[in-house]
């Protein structure tokens, strides 16, 4: 009997692959080999801004957070920043630097940013691109850490995220992840059955959590098909179905191609 979890998603944006040191004047990206210093393209006014509102970061650097909350916590400080920055040109760079989303951002975002190239929208989309990206990254490492080092297949439509990751020996994992009103995850093993699926899944939730992707609300299915949960929609009473917490058959459809 196979297993298979579904639950809500949550990351947390500490630990990034994208490394980004911020600091009101001096700006390091990376590591301190590779500085790019903004104070001439930024006012001391709005670096007085910068530095005011700086440390509230820090105290939410480990919160987890969901994709659909990226815009929220845009939203929520701009209001507050608007109120501090006379030009609003200035408002992306100053928001970026003094929430986590800076977190998101790669150098020549900061250096764009700097000279007021980027408009709030193209921040908003670039965030959200690397927050996919950070996901994904994440979700491969996690599958390597639990011995599932071979990428076998990967399918991304809109909001859904499809992977598969295989051992070698024909044994894998499905993770597939939806971005709607939550975040959610689904996370399947390949060619097992028995109590080893559920051990096996249970060894990847926890590389999942090592990696900062957090699941809330879990829910785990025992089912009979070997490879994967596709089988179950055909045998899930209608009722199960309805309770599933990830639209089946959108994730399905996807799986099924990969």
């Amino acid at each position: 009997m196979g297993s298979l979890a579904i639950g809500k998603m949550l990351m947390q944006l500490a630990g990034l692959s994208l490394k980004t040191a911020r600091f009101a004047g001096k700006i390091a990206y990376g590591t301190a080999k590779a500085a790019v210093n903004v104070a001439p393209h930024v006012s001391p006014a709005v670096q007085t801004v910068v530095r005011r509102l700086n440390h509230a970061v820090t105290q939410t650097r480990q919160n987890a957070i969901k994709r659909q909350e990226l815009r929220k916590v845009y939203a929520q400080k701009r209001t507050e920043v608007s109120a501090q920055v006379e030009d609003a040109a200035h408002i992306p760079y100053v928001v970026a630097q003094t929430t986590d989303l800076g977190e998101l951002l790669t150098e020549k975002d900061w250096q764009e940013l700097a000279t007021d190239r980027v408009s709030e929208e193209e921040l908003l989309a670039r965030v959200e691109t690397r927050f996919d990206s950070e996901l994904h990254a994440r979700v491969q490492v996690a599958a390597q850490e639990a011995g599932y080092g071979h990428p076998r297949a990967q399918v991304r439509s809109g909001l859904v995220q499809v992977a598969n990751y295989s051992d070698g020996s024909g044994h894998g994992v499905r993770v597939a992840i939806q971005h709607d009103d939550d975040s959610r995850i689904g996370v399947d093993m390949l060619g097992y059955s028995g109590e080893a699926c559920q051990k096996e899944n249970q060894a990847m939730l926890t590389a999942l959590a090592r990696q900062g992707i957090h699941l809330t609300d879990i829910r785990n299915i025992d089912h009979d098909d070997p490879e994967g949960y596709q089988g179950v929609q055909v045998s899930a009473s209608e009722e199960e179905q309805q309770s599933l917490p990830l639209p089946q058959q959108q994730l399905l459809q996807a799986g099924a191609g990969s």
